[in-house]
């Protein structure tokens, strides 16, 4: 009897055979009229090699504790890295999706709100190996930001930073807050950036926001170039309206996908997909909604371990750190192949989820 191991993407299988000796020598499976067994199985590795995913969530019933801690493969808890109190507004809370690791790097961020006018941005240093984790900066914003990204190649983060009289694309730095684009003009007086309804391609200082208008008119999508300070591109979106963004960044070809998740169907059914030239939604991936009471999609869309993207669905009437049960479900999917979700209940709301390496 053999057992032998391999590893392929991330998983290890294990076969279990019998075989028949004839001669000293080993023989093809009828060998000596026996046939042999072969049974084949699929094990999940909880950890993958050289990856480290962070996520993120509030106590349940204490939403100003938040306990960053490492995910394996299906966004089980591997062990828990550092808790962050939030001590700067009463009603300070955390945002859905404002979160992210910085790549190859040693830190993740998020953002808070007291959707009063004010907002923070905390950096947070993680280590995989038993090394400090912790805070080690906060930086107030006079403004509401819902939405952040990390510069691949810097410690900056960009986000749009919301006031009554002004919405800008900002980068910061510790302290120091540099303006990218002002795009209030673009907004308008009746649009709406959600959590979500921003999405990046650092390295090539391309950057999408999405806007909900609110006069009946078609949502848009500006699209802007972070070095050349301006807006490119304006697109209107004609049907299924977006719930969070994602860009798929190619950068041999300069051809950067955009997409995201949407209810499409009448709400029916969730779905990936990308934003073409017309401002179509073309669905990828679908799946149906999760049973419960009003399960909704969040604006968390994230890169797990092994499968190109992952979105959150929690009851709508729960609230990050609630005193509500937290349970929800993560769904993974992916850009080809497979047109299904694979589902993933959790015992805790994931407000963001991050990959360092």
């Amino acid at each position: 009897f053999f057992f032998f191991f391999f590893f392929k993407d991330g998983f290890l299988f294990w076969s279990f055979s019998s075989f028949c000796f004839c001669g000293g020598t080993m023989k093809s499976f009828l060998c000596c009229g026996w046939i042999a067994v072969v049974v084949m199985a699929v094990v999940v590795v909880a950890r993958v090699e050289g990856k480290f995913w962070i996520g993120m969530s509030p106590l349940e019933g204490d939403s100003k504790n938040v306990t960053l801690f490492e995910l394996d493969v299906n966004a089980n808890i591997v062990q828990k890295l550092t808790n962050v109190i939030l001590k700067n507004d009463p009603n300070e809370h955390i945002i859905v999706d404002a979160y992210r690791c910085l790549p190859y790097g040693t830190f993740c961020m998020f953002l808070t709100t007291n959707d009063a006018g004010k907002s923070w941005l905390y950096n947070v240093t993680v280590s995989q190996q038993g090394g400090f984790s912790g805070l080690t900066h906060v930086t107030e914003l006079n403004g509401t930001a819902l939405n952040l990204h990390a510069e691949l190649f810097s410690n900056a983060a960009v986000t749009v930073l919301q006031s009554p009289k002004k919405i800008e694309v900002i980068r910061i730095l510790e302290d120091n807050i540099t303006l990218y684009v002002d795009i209030t003009s673009y907004v308008g007086s009746t649009g709406r950036i959600n959590p979500g309804f921003t999405t990046q391609c650092s390295d090539v200082d391309a950057m999408w926001v999405y806007v909900e208008n609110g006069d009946g008119s078609d949502d848009t999508i500006i699209q802007m170039d972070l070095l050349k300070r301006e807006v490119v591109d304006i697109t209107h979106v004609t049907d299924a309206r977006m719930i969070s963004m994602w860009a798929s960044c190619n950068d041999h070809t300069n051809v950067n996908a955009l997409g995201g998740i949407a209810m499409i169907n009448n709400n029916s059914v969730m779905a990936y997909g990308a934003i073409n030239n017309g401002g179509h939604f073309v669905e990828t991936s679908w799946g149906r909604v999760p049973s419960g009471e009003s399960m909704a999609m969040t604006a968390l869309l994230t890169q797990p371990l092994v499968f190109d993207y992952m979105f959150g669905v929690y009851p709508s009437q729960v609230t990050p750190g609630s005193s509500s049960p937290q349970g929800g479900v993560l769904v993974f999917g992916n850009f080809k192949g497979s047109q299904s979700f694979k589902y993933v209940d959790v015992p805790f709301y994931l407000v963001g989820a991050g990959r360092i390496s």
